[in-house]
Protein backbone atom coordinates (compact mmCIF):
# COMPACT_ATOMS: atom_id res chain seq x y z
CA UNK A 1 0.00 0.00 0.00
CA UNK A 2 3.00 2.32 -0.27
CA UNK A 3 2.13 3.45 -3.81
CA UNK A 4 -1.55 4.23 -3.30
CA UNK A 5 -2.87 7.37 -4.98
CA UNK A 6 -6.33 8.74 -4.29
CA UNK A 7 -8.16 10.27 -7.24
CA UNK A 8 -11.65 11.57 -7.80
CA UNK A 9 -13.87 9.37 -9.99
CA UNK A 10 -13.47 11.49 -13.15
CA UNK A 11 -9.66 11.62 -12.78
CA UNK A 12 -9.56 7.86 -12.17
CA UNK A 13 -11.62 7.25 -15.32
CA UNK A 14 -9.48 9.62 -17.34
CA UNK A 15 -6.24 7.93 -16.20
CA UNK A 16 -7.53 4.56 -17.41
CA UNK A 17 -9.13 5.86 -20.61
CA UNK A 18 -6.37 8.16 -21.91
CA UNK A 19 -6.14 8.31 -25.66
CA UNK A 20 -3.04 6.91 -27.28
CA UNK A 21 -1.25 7.62 -30.54
CA UNK A 22 -3.17 4.75 -32.15
CA UNK A 23 -6.46 6.51 -31.31
CA UNK A 24 -5.52 9.66 -33.23
CA UNK A 25 -7.44 10.35 -36.46
CA UNK A 26 -4.26 11.83 -37.99
CA UNK A 27 -0.73 10.48 -38.20
CA UNK A 28 1.34 11.66 -35.25
CA UNK A 29 5.10 11.26 -34.95
CA UNK A 30 7.24 10.87 -31.84
CA UNK A 31 8.21 14.53 -32.27
CA UNK A 32 4.51 15.50 -32.27
CA UNK A 33 3.91 13.47 -29.12
CA UNK A 34 6.73 15.29 -27.35
CA UNK A 35 4.57 18.46 -27.56
CA UNK A 36 1.10 16.93 -27.21
CA UNK A 37 -0.81 15.72 -24.16
CA UNK A 38 -3.23 12.74 -24.03
CA UNK A 39 -6.23 15.10 -24.05
CA UNK A 40 -5.00 16.56 -27.36
CA UNK A 41 -5.57 13.20 -29.03
CA UNK A 42 -9.06 13.08 -27.53
CA UNK A 43 -9.69 16.58 -28.92
CA UNK A 44 -8.53 15.42 -32.36
CA UNK A 45 -10.85 12.42 -32.16
CA UNK A 46 -13.79 14.65 -31.24
CA UNK A 47 -13.10 16.99 -34.15
CA UNK A 48 -12.79 14.08 -36.58
CA UNK A 49 -16.06 12.52 -35.37
CA UNK A 50 -18.17 15.62 -34.79
CA UNK A 51 -16.72 18.21 -37.14
CA UNK A 52 -16.11 21.86 -36.32
CA UNK A 53 -17.28 22.95 -32.87
CA UNK A 54 -17.00 25.77 -30.37
CA UNK A 55 -14.55 25.43 -27.49
CA UNK A 56 -17.23 24.92 -24.82
CA UNK A 57 -18.84 22.06 -26.71
CA UNK A 58 -15.46 20.38 -27.16
CA UNK A 59 -14.67 20.81 -23.45
CA UNK A 60 -18.01 19.27 -22.46
CA UNK A 61 -17.34 16.17 -24.57
CA UNK A 62 -13.93 15.30 -23.12
CA UNK A 63 -13.30 12.56 -20.56
CA UNK A 64 -11.14 14.88 -18.47
CA UNK A 65 -12.82 17.86 -16.84
CA UNK A 66 -11.07 20.73 -18.64
CA UNK A 67 -12.21 24.33 -18.71
CA UNK A 68 -12.99 25.95 -22.07
CA UNK A 69 -9.91 28.14 -21.56
CA UNK A 70 -7.68 25.09 -21.16
CA UNK A 71 -9.24 23.46 -24.22
CA UNK A 72 -8.70 26.69 -26.19
CA UNK A 73 -5.02 26.64 -25.20
CA UNK A 74 -4.68 23.00 -26.27
CA UNK A 75 -6.42 23.79 -29.57
CA UNK A 76 -3.91 26.61 -30.10
CA UNK A 77 -1.08 24.14 -29.54
CA UNK A 78 -2.65 21.73 -32.02
CA UNK A 79 -3.16 24.53 -34.55
CA UNK A 80 0.48 25.58 -34.27
CA UNK A 81 1.97 22.10 -34.10
CA UNK A 82 3.63 22.51 -37.50
CA UNK A 83 5.42 25.59 -36.11
CA UNK A 84 6.60 23.76 -33.00
CA UNK A 85 7.67 20.46 -34.54
CA UNK A 86 10.30 20.90 -37.22
CA UNK A 87 9.46 17.64 -39.01
CA UNK A 88 5.72 18.43 -39.26
CA UNK A 89 4.99 20.15 -42.56
CA UNK A 90 1.20 20.46 -42.28
CA UNK A 91 -1.23 22.08 -39.94
CA UNK A 92 -3.76 19.62 -38.50
CA UNK A 93 -6.24 21.86 -36.61
CA UNK A 94 -7.66 25.20 -37.67
CA UNK A 95 -10.16 27.78 -36.48
CA UNK A 96 -12.79 29.41 -38.66
CA UNK A 97 -12.21 33.16 -38.62
CA UNK A 98 -15.91 33.88 -39.16
CA UNK A 99 -17.56 31.47 -36.72
CA UNK A 100 -14.76 30.81 -34.21
CA UNK A 101 -15.39 27.06 -34.54
CA UNK A 102 -12.43 24.68 -34.36
CA UNK A 103 -11.95 21.69 -36.64
CA UNK A 104 -9.47 19.62 -38.58
CA UNK A 105 -7.96 21.61 -41.46
CA UNK A 106 -10.17 20.00 -44.09
CA UNK A 107 -13.29 20.97 -42.13
CA UNK A 108 -12.58 24.71 -41.93
CA UNK A 109 -13.57 27.00 -44.79
CA UNK A 110 -12.16 30.37 -43.63
CA UNK A 111 -8.90 29.87 -41.74
CA UNK A 112 -8.04 32.20 -38.87
CA UNK A 113 -4.37 31.43 -39.40
CA UNK A 114 -2.61 34.18 -41.25
CA UNK A 115 -5.74 36.33 -41.17
CA UNK A 116 -4.83 39.97 -40.63
CA UNK A 117 -7.52 41.54 -38.47
CA UNK A 118 -9.27 44.66 -39.71
CA UNK A 119 -9.70 45.87 -36.12
CA UNK A 120 -6.67 48.07 -35.25
CA UNK A 121 -6.62 46.86 -31.62
CA UNK A 122 -6.53 43.21 -32.69
CA UNK A 123 -3.76 44.01 -35.17
CA UNK A 124 -1.71 45.73 -32.47
CA UNK A 125 -2.26 42.66 -30.29
CA UNK A 126 -0.84 40.46 -33.05
CA UNK A 127 2.20 42.72 -33.39
CA UNK A 128 2.73 42.52 -29.62
CA UNK A 129 2.46 38.73 -29.84
CA UNK A 130 5.17 38.78 -32.50
CA UNK A 131 7.36 40.95 -30.27
CA UNK A 132 6.97 38.40 -27.47
CA UNK A 133 7.83 35.55 -29.84
CA UNK A 134 10.95 37.28 -31.12
CA UNK A 135 12.13 38.22 -27.63
CA UNK A 136 11.73 34.67 -26.29
CA UNK A 137 13.33 33.22 -29.43
CA UNK A 138 16.36 35.48 -28.91
CA UNK A 139 16.78 34.15 -25.39
CA UNK A 140 15.24 36.93 -23.30
CA UNK A 141 13.92 35.57 -20.05
CA UNK A 142 10.21 35.64 -19.34
CA UNK A 143 10.46 38.20 -16.55
CA UNK A 144 12.28 40.69 -18.80
CA UNK A 145 9.66 40.25 -21.53
CA UNK A 146 6.85 40.74 -19.00
CA UNK A 147 8.51 43.88 -17.59
CA UNK A 148 9.29 45.50 -20.94
CA UNK A 149 5.92 44.76 -22.54
CA UNK A 150 4.02 45.34 -19.29
CA UNK A 151 2.17 42.02 -19.38
CA UNK A 152 1.47 39.40 -16.71
CA UNK A 153 2.75 35.83 -16.69
CA UNK A 154 -0.71 34.50 -17.55
CA UNK A 155 -0.96 36.79 -20.55
CA UNK A 156 2.54 35.71 -21.61
CA UNK A 157 1.47 32.06 -21.65
CA UNK A 158 -1.68 32.90 -23.60
CA UNK A 159 0.35 34.99 -26.03
CA UNK A 160 2.74 32.07 -26.56
CA UNK A 161 -0.17 29.81 -27.57
CA UNK A 162 -1.77 32.51 -29.71
CA UNK A 163 1.39 33.40 -31.60
CA UNK A 164 2.32 29.78 -32.25
CA UNK A 165 -1.04 28.96 -33.81
CA UNK A 166 -1.48 32.17 -35.81
CA UNK A 167 1.97 32.71 -37.24
CA UNK A 168 2.48 32.02 -40.90
CA UNK A 169 5.60 32.73 -42.96
CA UNK A 170 4.23 36.00 -44.34
CA UNK A 171 2.56 37.08 -41.10
CA UNK A 172 5.74 38.56 -39.65
CA UNK A 173 6.20 40.71 -42.74
CA UNK A 174 2.53 41.71 -42.83
CA UNK A 175 2.58 42.70 -39.15
CA UNK A 176 5.63 44.90 -39.63
CA UNK A 177 4.17 46.53 -42.75
CA UNK A 178 0.77 47.05 -41.13
CA UNK A 179 2.28 48.76 -38.11
CA UNK A 180 3.57 51.48 -40.39
CA UNK A 181 -0.02 52.68 -40.84
CA UNK A 182 -1.01 52.51 -37.16
CA UNK A 183 0.19 54.64 -34.30
CA UNK A 184 2.02 52.24 -32.00
CA UNK A 185 2.79 53.30 -28.46
CA UNK A 186 6.13 52.04 -27.20
CA UNK A 187 5.57 50.01 -24.06
CA UNK A 188 6.93 51.53 -20.90
CA UNK A 189 9.16 49.63 -18.53
CA UNK A 190 7.57 49.13 -15.16
CA UNK A 191 9.70 50.20 -12.26
CA UNK A 192 10.09 47.55 -9.59
CA UNK A 193 8.14 48.36 -6.45
CA UNK A 194 10.20 48.80 -3.35
CA UNK A 195 9.09 47.12 -0.21
CA UNK A 196 9.70 48.99 3.01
Amino acid sequence: MENLTTLCRSCHSWIHQQSTRADAPVTLTEADLSVLLPQDIEILRYLADEGPAQTGKIADSLTAELSPTTVRERLAVLMGLDNQVETRDRQIVDQDVQTGAWGLTGQIEHSARGHIPSDPQALIQRVEDEQVRQALERGCNRQTVMDVLDISGGRLSTKRSERVRMISPWMRFAAVVAVGSIQVVTPRVRQPTRQT
